[in-house]
C-alpha cells in the first residue's frame, strides 16, 4: 500500500513538473514556427463550421497547440466569419484565414460553396444530433423497447426507421411543424420538462437550430441528399506530446460526392486509457500520465483513432539498442518514443526454456540444456531454433494449437464423433507436417465437400454447434481474419463499421448442404445451390458480398465457396495476412500486437502497425511460409528480453519491453514459462 502511494504521488509530482515546464514554454518567443489546421478550409453549404487549430514548433521540432494571444483576420469578411476558433460561410466565394501569433504568421485558404442549399437530410444532418445526444444507444430509446413509446434503432443502423420513429409514430406526438420549439422531443432534449434521460441539448447551439428548421419544414423523411459516407479522417493521427497537457481532436468526414464537412461537434470519443488522457464531448484531449493512450472516434456508423503518446521522463540516457531483425527496430523505435528502456536479454537457460517450451511444448532434456549452456558458438540460439522447427514435436505441438483453434472436439456441442477427430486431426497434421502454405490450407478448409469421414478438412462445416450460412460466415471471419461480426447478426456492431447486410453478405457465400450416409454418424458436404440466404425483414434472398466491399460476382455453375476462398486469402486482403502472423505473436508473446487475436476493428488499433504490416509482407513474399513468420520473431531479440522487468519498465503490459511469463496448458507443460514464478 505504502508502495503504491509513493509511486501514485511520485507520478502527480512529474505530472506537475511536466506541466509547469510546458506553462513555461507557451511564450511567443519559444516557438519557431505556426502552422493552421486545416490548411484549406471547404464550407459546404450556410450551415458549415469549420473549427480550426493552431500549432505552435518549438526549436526541438516538437509541436503544440496555441490556445492564446493568438489573433485571426479573415481578408474578406463578406465571404466568412470566424469567432473562437470557429470559421462560418457568409456567402460563395474564397478568401484566406491569417493567423497571427507575436511575429509570426500562417494563412490558410477558405472556400465557399452552396450556400443556397437549405435542403436537411434526416440520415445527413439530423441522425448524427440524434446520436451525439445519446439517444439511440443501449438504456436509452435504442433498447429493443425503447422508452415511452419512443424506439430508435441501436447505434442508427436503421435510419429510415428512426425518421418514422420522430416524425410520424403515434400521430406525430414528438414534432410540432407548427410551432417546433414546442415539440415533444425539443422539450423532452433540452429538459424543458422533465426528461428521464436528463438534458441532452441546448438552446443556444447549431444542434438544436438544425432540429428546431427541420420540424419547421415538415420533418421530410425521404432522403434528400443522395451521398455516402465513405470514411473519417482525424487530426492528429498520433500526437507525441507531455504530461499535462492539452490538444483539440479534428474530424473530418468524407463523402461520395467529393464533399468534406467538419464534424469534431457531432462525433463521440472514448478513450482507452483514461489514466493517461482523457477526452472531454468536443474531443478536447488532456494527457494525465505517461504511455499511450488511442483516442476512439465515431461517427455516422463510421470510426477512426488518434494516438497519444506521452513518454516518462528517463533520468539516463536510452540504451544504444543492436537490433537482431527488422522486428527489433519496429519494437525499439516504439519503445524510445515513450522512454521505456527494454530489459536485457534472457539467459541461456531461461531462453532454452522458453523456446522449448513455446515451439515443441516440452522441456529440454538434461542432456540438451548441457549440451546448449556448454556451446561457446554466439550463434547456437539460432541454430537451436532451426532445430525445433524441424523436429516431429513442432507437428504434434502446432496440430495441438490447430486443432483447439478449429473446434476439432469429438462431443457436445460440436459432435464431429471420434471419427470426424481422427480424419479432422490426420488433416491438420499432415499440413502442418509438410509446411503446407497458409493460403493453400484456408483454401481447402474453406472449400471442403465430401465424406467428413474420409476429407478431413470437411469437418470444418460440423465444426460449429449452429450450421447455418451465418454461423459458417462468423467462424470464418472469426478465425482467419480476426474479425468479429456477430453482434452484426442482430444490429449494427456498437464499435465498429459492420451491418446486417455485412454478415448475411458473408453469410450468402455459403450454399453448403450437410447430408447424412449409413455410416453413423457420419455426412456428406456438398455445394447445394437451393440454399439461399434470405434477409429477415424483406424476406429477399441476399447476394454474396465481400466484407467492406462490393457485391461478388458469381459465375455461372460455379461454388460461391471458390469465389470467397479468393478473396479470402488474396495478398490484397486487408485482414487476412494481418490475423494469422498477429496471432503466431500472439501465441508465442502472450499478447498481440492486436489484442485480443481475434478482434481486428478500427477502434481496437494495432499497438505497432508499422510490426504488423512487416511481418504481414514478410508472409505473403515468403510464400506464406508460417515457419518463416516463426523464425523471424524466435530470432529476434524482443522474443528474447528477460521476463524480469526493469524499473522503468515494469508497469508495461502493451510495448512488449520484457517478455511477460505465462502459464502453459497442462496438456504440454506443468508450472510456469519463466521459473521462479
Amino acid at each position: 500500500m505504502v508502495r503504491t502511494v509513493a509511486k501514485a504521488l511520485a507520478l502527480l509530482v512529474a505530472v506537475i513538473g511536466i506541466a509547469a515546464r510546458s506553462a513555461s514554454v507557451a511564450g511567443e518567443s519559444d516557438y519557431t514556427a505556426i502552422a493552421v489546421v486545416p490548411q484549406e478550409i471547404y464550407l459546404y453549404g450556410p450551415r458549415a463550421v469549420q473549427r480550426v487549430v493552431v500549432m505552435g514548433t518549438l526549436p526541438d521540432g516538437t509541436t503544440k497547440q496555441i490556445t492564446q494571444g493568438l489573433e485571426y483576420t479573415i481578408e474578406n469578411p463578406a465571404i466568412a466569419g470566424i469567432e473562437n476558433g470557429m470559421v462560418r460561410p457568409r456567402r460563395e466565394g474564397s478568401t484566406t484565414l491569417v493567423v497571427t501569433f507575436g511575429s509570426l504568421t500562417a494563412r490558410a485558404t477558405v472556400r465557399v460553396e452552396a450556400m443556397t442549399d437549405q435542403v436537411i437530410d434526416f440520415q445527413r444532418d439530423v441522425l448524427p444530433v440524434l446520436s451525439k445526444a445519446g439517444c439511440n444507444i443501449t438504456g436509452c430509446h435504442g433498447s429493443p423497447r425503447g422508452k415511452n413509446g419512443f424506439r430508435l434503432s441501436l447505434f442508427g443502423a436503421e435510419p429510415d426507421e428512426d425518421a418514422v420513429a420522430l416524425a410520424r409514430d403515434r400521430y406525430s406526438r414528438l414534432v410540432n411543424p407548427v410551432e417546433p420549439e414546442k415539440s415533444l422531443y425539443l422539450l423532452k432534449a433540452t429538459a424543458t420538462i422533465a426528461h428521464g434521460g436528463g438534458k441532452r441539448l441546448d438552446k443556444n447551439t447549431d444542434e438544436y437550430r438544425l432540429l428546431v428548421e427541420w420540424i419547421r419544414s415538415g420533418a421530410p423523411l425521404d432522403r434528400l441528399v443522395d451521398v455516402e459516407l465513405e470514411r473519417l479522417s482525424v487530426f492528429p493521427e498520433e500526437f507525441l506530446c507531455e504530461a499535462g497537457q492539452q490538444q483539440q481532436i479534428l474530424v473530418t468526414a468524407h463523402y461520395s460526392d467529393g464533399t468534406v464537412r467538419d464534424v469534431t461537434h457531432l462525433a463521440t470519443y472514448t478513450s482507452t486509457e483514461s489514466s493517461i488522457a482523457t477526452v472531454d464531448e468536443q474531443g478536447l484531449v488532456t494527457t494525465t500520465g505517461t504511455g499511450e493512450a488511442v483516442i476512439v472516434i465515431g461517427y455516422g456508423g463510421k470510426f477512426a483513432t488518434a494516438r497519444f503518446l506521452v513518454p516518462q521522463e528517463l533520468p539516463v540516457p536510452f540504451p544504444d539498442l543492436k537490433p537482431n531483425n527488422r522486428i527489433d527496430e519496429l519494437v525499439f523505435a516504439k519503445l524510445r518514443k515513450l522512454n521505456i528502456p527494454p530489459s536485457d536479454l534472457a539467459s541461456d537457460e531461461m531462453f532454452l526454456r522458453r523456446v522449448y517450451l513455446d515451439t515443441i511444448g516440452t522441456l529440454p532434456t538434461p542432456d540438451e540444456v548441457r549440451q546448449f549452456l556448454s556451446d561457446p558458438d554466439p550463434n547456437k540460439r539460432a541454430r537451436v531454433i532451426d532445430e525445433l522447427l524441424s523436429r516431429e514435436e513442432f507437428v504434434d505441438f502446432w496440430t495441438l494449437k490447430w486443432c483447439d483453434l478449429l473446434r476439432v472436439k469429438p462431443e457436445f456441442p460440436i459432435q464431429l464423433w471420434p471419427k470426424g477427430v481422427a480424419a479432422f486431426y490426420r488433416w491438420i497434421r499432415q499440413s502442418i507436417a509438410e509446411n503446407k502454405p497458409y493460403d493453400q490450407f484456408v483454401r481447402e478448409l474453406i472449400t471442403a465437400s465430401g465424406d467428413r469421414y474420409r476429407n478431413g478438412a470437411a469437418n470444418y462445416y460440423r465444426a460449429t454447434s449452429m450450421r447455418d450460412p451465418q454461423s459458417w460466415a462468423e467462424m470464418t471471419a472469426t478465425t482467419f481474419l480476426g474479425i468479429r461480426i456477430d453482434c452484426a447478426r442482430c444490429h449494427s456492431h456498437p464499435f465498429e463499421a459492420w451491418t446486417w447486410d455485412d454478415n448475411l453478405g458473408l453469410a450468402a457465400f455459403f450454399q453448403v448442404g450437410l447430408k447424412r450416409t449409413p455410416d453413423w454418424g457420419n455426412e456428406v458436404v456438398y455445394w447445394n445451390p437451393a440454399v439461399r440466404v434470405r434477409h429477415p425483414k424483406t424476406g429477399e434472398v441476399v447476394q454474396p458480398r465481400f466484407l467492406g466491399g462490393q457485391q461478388a460476382e458469381i459465375p455461372q455453375g460455379k461454388d460461391p465457396r471458390e469465389v470467397l476462398a479468393e478473396w479470402l486469402t488474396s495478398p490484397d486482403n486487408p485482414w487476412f495476412a494481418r490475423a494469422i502472423v498477429n496471432r503466431v505473436w500472439y501465441w508465442l508473446l502472450g499478447r498481440g500486437i492486436v489484442h485480443e487475436p481475434d478482434d481486428f476493428r478500427v477502434t481496437n488499433p494495432p499497438e505497432n502497425p508499422e510490426l504488423l504490416d512487416y511481418l504481414a509482407s514478410e508472409l505473403i513474399s515468403h510464400n506464406w511460409d508460417l515457419k518463416h513468420i516463426f523464425r523471424l520473431i524466435l530470432n529476434s531479440k524482443v522474443y528474447q528480453l528477460s521476463s524480469i522487468p526493469n524499473k522503468w519498465n515494469a508497469h508495461d503490459t502493451t510495448h512488449f519491453s520484457h517478455y511477460p511469463p505465462q502459464t502453459v496448458d497442462s496438456r504440454t507443460a506443468f508450472g510456469c514459462r519463466e521459473p521462479g514464478l
